[in-house]
């Protein structure tokens, strides 16, 4: 997840890990300064802990990058609505699978299989929000986020 406040980006290291990894944009050297130690002795105790990014190119490559969510996004969502969004995520994710599976080329094996990946991340974003909305993710969002906390709902439905 990320969040912008005041000129300023947070994001997780969970997905400054996987932009290490997996990339797909030009990342500025303070980019790797401020976060690649922390994101390799990462642990599951930390993952969602959030590093901050004032530098305007910082700040606005983490506007670009679609699969790291921002969670002003969703905040607000209904369970529904977040259940219906990761459904038709879902179909996209079938589909990019399909296409990997059976194409011949191996650079567009690759490359599809990148697009798969970043999108099961941003998905996982998502459900991480959704959580948050219900104070089930311990998480410290920076500069408060403001959310109607609900009612945790397995089938989508609001219960209050």
């Amino acid at each position: 997840m990320k969040v912008f406040r005041n000129g300023k980006v947070f994001v997780q290291l969970k997905d400054l890990k996987y932009l290490f990894e997996y990339g797909g944009y030009i990342i500025p050297q303070s980019v790797y300064k401020k976060a690649l130690k922390r994101t390799l002795d990462m642990t599951d105790e930390d993952k969602n802990e959030f590093i901050m990014f004032d530098d305007p190119k910082e700040v606005e490559l983490f506007r670009e990058i679609k699969y790291i969510i921002d969670l002003d996004q969703f905040k607000d969502m209904s369970d529904k609505e977040i259940n219906d969004f990761l459904l038709s995520s879902k179909s996209k994710l079938e589909v990019l699978k399909a296409k990997a599976d059976f194409t011949d080329k191996y650079f567009e094996k690759v490359r599809l299989r990148s697009k798969y990946r970043a999108e099961v991340n941003r998905l996982v974003g998502i459900n991480d929000a959704r959580l948050y909305n219900h104070g089930k993710l311990g998480v410290n969002v920076p500069e408060t986020v403001t959310v109607k906390r609900k009612k945790l709902s397995i089938f989508g439905r609001r219960n209050g």
